[in-house]
């Protein structure tokens, strides 16, 4: 049967939290990350998973489906873990911190679905990418906040922007370098980024 010419059934509503449906993301996630989204097909996500091509529809409609289903779990966690420990910090640099802690600490322990957000973020297209692409902004815009309460800065849209996609830049990237037998816990790694970027900050005004 031609993967394109099937007709899916409904999505359950369960499919984000169904056992099976995230059996089905997390093999997803190793295909796109090991072939890139493009080149993986259903089939091959059914050969990783041991599921069917009936099974994998009856919970998702395409492989786009699958591709916006493991980002907007990714974006959503991540979010939502920062606002649980920024509800319980205070202090700019604290804060700051914080945000290195939660998303170095979620993304080494998801690696393959870190790649496949920094590769395929424009592989998505229509609602969609809009609805990821808003995540994002979300996400963008917390980091921003934390960078604007940073002491004795003026801080301009411009200088926002690079920093915080200075920021983003280093973290997100780790997945191509990242060895925990020399690079240290998540944790620790997040300590000396976060030391690595107050530094810099804190001495910003004098460049």
């Amino acid at each position: 049967m031609d993967e394109a010419a099937h007709t899916p059934d409904p999505t359950p509503s369960s499919a984000a939290t169904d056992a099976k449906a995230q059996r089905i993301l997390s093999g997803a996630a190793k295909v796109f990350s090991d072939k890139g989204y493009h080149n993986a097909s259903m089939r091959d996500i059914a050969r990783e998973t041991g599921i069917s091509l009936a099974g994998m529809y009856y919970y998702f409609a395409s492989k786009e489906e699958m591709l916006f289903s493991i980002q907007q779990f990714c974006f959503r966690a991540v979010l939502e873990g920062l606002r649980e420990r920024l509800d319980q910090t205070s202090g700019a640099h604290d804060r700051l911190r914080a945000f290195f802690h939660n998303h170095l600490s979620f993304f080494i322990a998801n690696v393959r679905e870190m790649r496949v957000l920094s590769h395929e973020g424009e592989s998505l297209t229509g609602e969609h990418h809009r609805e990821v692409a808003d995540l994002k902004r979300e996400y963008f815009r917390a980091l921003t906040e934390i960078l604007e309460e940073m002491p004795g800065l003026q801080w301009n849209e411009s200088e926002l922007r690079r920093v915080g996609l200075s920021i983003f830049g280093m973290v997100n990237w780790i997945y191509t370098w990242y060895d925990p037998r020399r690079d240290g816990t998540a944790d620790e790694l997040a300590d000396r980024m976060c030391a690595l970027v107050t530094r810099g900050i804190d001495n910003l005004d004098s460049v």
